[in-house]
């Protein structure tokens, strides 16, 4: 039986074009419910990380895919992410993670480091477009947008 007391990850499928499966993200559940703690983004953060390096393991979650993590602002331009292995885990940024001089520094850094860089649920005219230079997804959350709006953002 489960151990729900303890920090678990879910993991769910980012699709590419052909909607085949590209990589995962990795989110962060606990309680018996396992419902996101969003409240607490670095909390979250921090659980997915920990729990996925010394409890379940990355081969086991993601196999051969990246695993892609949420990363809030403060973690983000904090370095945390630079302590990761750049082969299993992708940097996703967070939509609440506003571009400006000090964020995109990070993310570039972080992509000149080799990390897999995604942004969360892009929408069209989305200020954090301005970090498209260096990300390898833009996800869009087909729920929240129209099919016009999906294919200018692929354009």
């Amino acid at each position: 039986m489960a151990d729900f007391t303890q920090p678990q990850v879910a993991r769910q499928p980012i699709f590419d074009i052909k909607m085949a499966v590209e990589a995962y993200e990795l989110l962060f559940r606990s309680g018996a419910d396992g419902v996101l703690a969003a409240e607490h983004p670095e909390s979250s953060t921090t659980g997915v990380v920990s729990t996925t390096l010394f409890g379940v393991g990355t081969d086991r979650l993601t196999g051969s895919k990246i695993g892609y993590v949420n990363f809030p602002r403060k973690l983000l331009v904090g370095g945390y992410a630079e302590l990761l292995s750049p082969e299993t885990l992708g940097i996703e940024v967070l939509g609440s993670v506003t571009p400006d001089e000090e964020s995109t520094a990070a993310v570039a850094r972080l992509r000149d480091l080799g990390f897999k860089v995604a942004i969360d649920d892009v929408m069209p005219g989305d200020s954090r477009l301005a970090f498209a230079e260096y990300a390898d997804i833009a996800k869009i959350d087909f729920l929240d947008t129209t099919a016009e709006q999906r294919l200018s953002l692929i354009h």
